[in-house]
């Protein structure tokens, strides 16, 4: 029989996994104390711009991704003869509104020989005819 301790946080248990009390915490540890991969929105994104970087390296393409930017475009790829500025969005929802992000990319200058585009990722859903990566080519 296994012995337990209270603590503020939860419950540990001789074997040292804690079973939280609360619903709050990121990481979540199962019953034998292995970290399982959450699939919160932000890694979900994360997870879409690393495949979208594959692709285009896939095309023969240099890519760059700006790693934990806030900034507007996510990815940046170049061949010989264009720069393409990428920002990649991806939603669980049924219905979300592009027009404050594309609002933000139609405001930003970039040179003439620079191409900005949104890529969307739309999660698989039932109530919804949309699946897949949607391109947007923003003048």
């Amino acid at each position: 029989m296994e012995k337990k301790k209270n603590t503020s946080k939860g419950t540990l248990c001789d074997i040292g996994v804690r079973k939280s009390n609360n619903n709050t915490s990121k990481s979540k540890i199962c019953d034998i104390g292995i970290r399982r991969k959450s699939n919160n929105n932000k890694s979900f994104g994360l997870g879409k711009e690393r495949e979208l970087k594959k692709k285009l390296e896939s095309e023969c393409m240099f890519v760059s991704r700006s790693r934990g930017s806030f900034g507007t475009f996510d990815i940046q790829a170049f061949d010989n003869l264009t720069l393409r500025l990428i920002s990649v969005k991806s939603t669980k929802q049924k219905y979300w509104s592009m027009k404050p992000e594309i609002k933000k990319i139609r405001e930003c200058p970039v040179p003439s020989y620079c191409t900005k585009e949104l890529w969307i990722w739309w999660s698989p859903r039932k109530d919804r005819d949309k699946k897949g990566w949607e391109v947007i080519k923003i003048p």
